[in-house]
């Protein structure tokens, strides 16, 4: 899966990084948005469809953060996992 390295919505700079491992308080997880730097941080060892899954949790994150929105996060999964199909259902055209 190619992702760039930022995005850009309504002017605000979202981050993406590709890392070895991330672990949240000695526990590991596949993915992390830090609201500080506006970086989404994507674990490396995922097949290509959990990595766009979390891609899509994090993201949402990041929409949370920069719209003061407050989501639950089993929320957000499930919304995740929703769009994921929604974007990937072949019968779908998204060009003109």
């Amino acid at each position: 899966m190619e992702l760039p390295e930022q995005i850009e919505i309504s002017g605000y700079i979202c981050n993406i990084e590709i890392v070895k491992e991330i672990k949240v308080s000695r526990k590991r997880c596949y993915g992390i948005y830090d609201a500080k730097t506006k970086t989404i941080y994507l674990d490396k060892n995922m097949d290509s469809t959990r990595m766009k899954e979390i891609f899509i949790h994090e993201f949402m994150h990041f929409l949370e953060d920069i719209y003061r929105l407050k989501f639950d996060d089993n929320y957000l999964s499930t919304l995740a996992l929703g769009i994921l199909q929604l974007v990937t259902n072949k019968k779908i055209k998204w060009t003109e």
